[in-house]
């Protein structure tokens, strides 16, 4: 394991996990006048089990083994049509993906400038 993995797999799973949610969020939107659907969202169990792991090797091979997923949300509540999107709740749950994907990239390029700093020479 590298340094460069040890800072930046924990990012690159946050950015794999947000992308998926915006992808749900997408599906559950176009479908929301669909009688029957139900809607999904991204799992991020494993993603917060493997930063629960202690720092080392463990946590990095639980980011590693981390795999969102889309799953049918079994907590929303059903509408008389069997659909169980809420656009509004949609909507919000997008602005706040979109401010943690934010946070994420800024990480990440808050990082790569750090080493760059450090592979020129600058502290």
């Amino acid at each position: 394991m590298n340094e460069f993995d040890k800072i930046l797999l924990p990012i690159e799973r946050t950015l794999d996990v947000t992308a998926l949610q915006v992808r749900a969020i997408a599906q559950n939107i176009a479908n929301a006048n669909t009688p029957g659907y139900r809607r999904v969202d991204a799992s991020f169990a494993d993603l917060i089990e493997a930063a629960k792991k202690p720092a080392g090797m463990e946590r990095m091979r639980a980011y590693r083994s981390v795999r969102p997923e889309l799953e049918v949300d079994e907590s929303a509540p059903i509408a008389s049509n069997g659909n169980s999107v809420d656009t509004d709740f949609e909507l919000a749950l997008l602005q706040k993906v979109a401010l943690r994907y934010e946070l994420a990239t800024r990480m990440v390029n808050g990082k790569l400038s750090s080493m760059r700093m450090a592979i020129n020479g600058h502290t």
